[in-house]
């Protein structure tokens, strides 16, 4: 494939995308996110705008319905798959801000109540039509998350002075605990200086059926399970292996069970095992972040499995039996009010290979038998504001800001070499008038014993890695129609990287070119750029809404270190987004793409049907030391 000089300019196409939405839109007004985002109550507080203006769509099609011909059947239709928006929420109206509880900052708490929601709000399952019958069934056969499953999530008791980084600390736990659609805090004084803070929670339906599929003729996972067992907020699954190329629905089993904050400790059990035709596996994990000031951190993993597969850039398939386990701590001491947190990380792995592909001094690095043990200083601070119809449709999300500096070193001895080793990342998110901004570089190099980090020549390898995100703020079109912008921009580059798994860089994960299928295209160093538009709109059926997007995947791939003189790729696209909150179902995405360039290696898509998990945006808290290398 030829380099990119001619293509160069298509890289000015993000600017023209976004100035063409900005010109479009110019008479729709932004707000910043303190004056756009609401939670709602009907029933204690009364209507807001949005609901006054969901309420005005409403109407209008049932007076459109009221006047047609086939006036019964769609009546029918109508009631049946729709219900009046206002009606989506059980929530008290409160700004969503960062500074929510500065105002009490102080206050002695006295009171703590929990109220607990059905995933359908009482007015939801009013009525005689289909919608709300299955709504009243659903609720019939959920069981609520147990209080005391709520109370170990929070970070504050009666008694306590009230924190405001604590309550939002407790917020984002609760809001990932299994089973939870949505949570909010209100407080409220009740004399001077004593506060109750009352904690409302809304469940997720936690029955959960899915299928991860990985194409016709690749290895997929179909499963059913409970979210939220007996309301004790762990989860359940049961996979099958199924392979449609072959013919075989069922290559074997898996079962996995996932246990959120065990025992109020905040460690997290996971634990996975299956058997079938060509593989086994056993994973143990148990884990804690921090979450809090001077607080602790750590965790002991393990993992046994053996499978059938054809290692990266090979030709044959190989038995792959391998044995892992790591055990870390860490410890994070606050160096003053406002959250700023000094760490310090450490951690002891090893890796071994019982059967594998062949490997040499400079080959399959990645299957090399090791040892190794890093460990990071730094320090931190994270904080939370919220939002909404970021990733989701409409529930709270938290966005963390502030910033990380973190420096790893440590020493690994491998199968064939022994080399230190030495990284550093910084970090730092951060809100703006025109939206929220994050960015992370990243470096890390193995280099020779007694070398110096920064001599070029006594690097045996480096791995550098630039990531930048960006969202704007909300675009509030008529008749609650919102849109707003995303830009996604990744650099990585490798030097002196050895031949192999893991050696090398291709457009996957999180770095995917959407609608491309690239066939032999590998490189060393990669650039992706991603602009993208998403519409939210007010649509609803059954609880399902509806948010339309479009987007330019460009990217350049290859072995040089200048990004622009590397292969050149990309699609444009469209599509839509479908989801409803109250289940734990994924996201249901339909896109339709367009090839910038056509070449031999390069295979489109023009149609692509997935359901993805909700994403979310990256903490800056410390992790598991680790070696930098390709994603």
């Amino acid at each position: 494939m030829g380099t990119l000089n001619t293509y160069r300019h298509l890289f000015l196409l993000p600017a023209f995308f976004c100035l063409f939405w900005s010109h479009t839109f110019v008479q729709a007004q932004s707000y910043p996110e303190r004056k756009l985002n609401y939670l709602y109550d009907t029933t204690a507080i009364g209507k807001t705008n949005r609901i006054y203006q969901d309420t005005i769509i409403y109407n209008y099609l049932r007076a459109r319905i009221d006047t047609t011909k086939s006036r019964k059947f769609t009546r029918f239709i109508f009631k049946t798959f729709t219900s009046n928006p206002k009606s989506d929420g059980h929530y008290h109206k409160r700004p969503l801000t960062n500074d929510a509880y500065a105002p009490y900052e102080g206050m002695i708490i006295d009171s703590v109540i929990i109220r607990r929601n059905m995933p359908y709000s009482p007015e939801n399952t009013q009525g005689k039509n289909i919608g709300a019958f299955l709504r009243r069934k659903a609720n019939d056969t959920h069981m609520l998350t147990k209080e005391k499953i709520i109370r170990n999530n929070l970070l504050f008791h009666p008694g306590d002075r009230v924190e405001p980084l604590r309550l939002e600390q407790s917020e984002y736990l609760l809001r990932n605990q299994s089973g939870i659609a949505n949570v909010y805090f209100v407080v409220k004084e009740t004399s001077p200086g004593i506060v109750n803070i009352y904690v409302y929670t809304i469940d997720q339906l936690s029955i959960n059926v899915g299928v991860d599929y990985n194409g016709k003729d690749a290895n997929s996972k179909a499963y059913i399970g409970e979210n939220n067992f007996l309301g004790l907020g762990n989860q359940f699954l049961v996979y099958d292996h199924f392979n449609l190329g072959e013919r075989n629905l069922f290559k074997g089993v898996e079962v996995s069970h996932n246990f959120t904050n065990l025992l109020g400790s905040f460690f997290n059990l996971r634990t996975n095992a299956g058997i079938g035709k060509d593989f086994y596996l056993l994973e143990v994990e148990s884990n804690k972040n921090f979450i809090t000031s001077n607080d602790y951190a750590g965790g002991i993993n393990y993992s046994r499995n053996k499978e059938l597969k054809i290692p990266a850039y090979m030709d044959s398939m190989y038995s792959i039996h391998q044995q892992k386990f790591n055990i870390w701590g860490g410890k994070s001491f606050r160096l003053n009010k406002n959250g700023i947190n000094f760490f310090a990380t450490a951690k002891f792995e090893t890796h071994h290979y019982f059967s594998g592909p062949p490997v040499t001094a400079v080959q399959n690095a990645y299957y090399h038998n090791s040892d190794a043990f890093l460990g990071s200083i730094g320090v931190y601070q994270e904080r939370f504001y919220q939002a909404n119809l970021i990733y989701g449709f409409g529930y709270i999300e938290d966005i963390p800001y502030g910033f990380k500096a973190e420096l790893t070193g440590g020493y690994r001895w491998g199968q064939f070499h022994n080399h230190p080793y030495l990284g550093g990342k910084l970090s730092w998110a951060f809100r703006t008038h025109l939206g929220y901004v994050s960015t992370e570089i990243s470096s890390g190099a193995f280099f020779k014993k007694g070398g110096n980090f920064f001599k070029t020549s006594d690097k045996i390898q480096q791995i550098n890695h630039l990531n930048i995100f960006w969202f704007s703020n909300l675009l509030s079109l008529r008749r609650n129609y919102h849109i707003r912008f995303f830009l996604h921009g990744d650099y990585m580059n490798g030097n002196n990287m050895l031949q192999g798994e893991g050696e090398r860089m291709s457009f996957s994960g999180d770095y995917r070119i959407r609608g491309l299928s690239l066939e032999d295209s590998e490189g060393t160093t990669r650039m992706l750029l991603s602009p993208e538009v998403v519409l939210f709109t007010p649509l609803h059926v059954l609880g399902f809404r509806f948010a339309f997007y479009s987007y330019a995947d460009l990217g350049t791939l290859g072995y040089n270190a200048h990004p622009f003189k590397n292969p050149f790729y990309g699609t444009i696209g469209a599509g839509i987004r479908i989801r409803n909150e109250s289940l734990v179902f994924r996201t249901i995405q339909i896109g339709f793409s367009i090839l910038l360039r056509n070449n031999n290696h390069i295979r489109g898509n023009a149609f692509d049907l997935r359901s993805e998990k909700q994403l979310g945006l990256d903490r800056l808290i410390p992790l598991s030391p680790d070696f930098l290398s390709f994603e």
